[in-house]
């Protein structure tokens, strides 16, 4: 009988460790689904990236391409030149 009650304590004990502290299921599923969205999040960052690698080289080669760019992002305009604004 007492062998009985210690091996239903320690299989209690054991399930308890099981489903909760640090080394758990329940923690290593949580620390999964982190890692999950850590490598979706990188893998975005990566990609942003190489878009603006990407845009620094064009920038870089082509005069034309950056002075558009200034004119259509930053509203810059040749010193014999005027902006107007139409309101709708």
């Amino acid at each position: 009988m007492e062998l009985r009650i210690i091996l239903l304590f320690g299989t209690v004990v054991l399930l308890v460790g099981i489903w909760r502290g640090e080394n758990s299921i329940a923690h290593s599923y949580h620390l999964q689904r982190s890692a999950e969205a850590l490598r979706q999040h990188i893998a975005q960052l990566t990609a942003d990236n190489k878009q603006l690698a990407d845009e620094i080289k064009k920038l870089r080669n082509s005069k034309s391409y950056a002075r558009r760019v200034l004119r259509d992002r930053y509203h810059l305009v040749e010193d014999d030149e005027n902006i107007i604004f139409f309101a709708d």
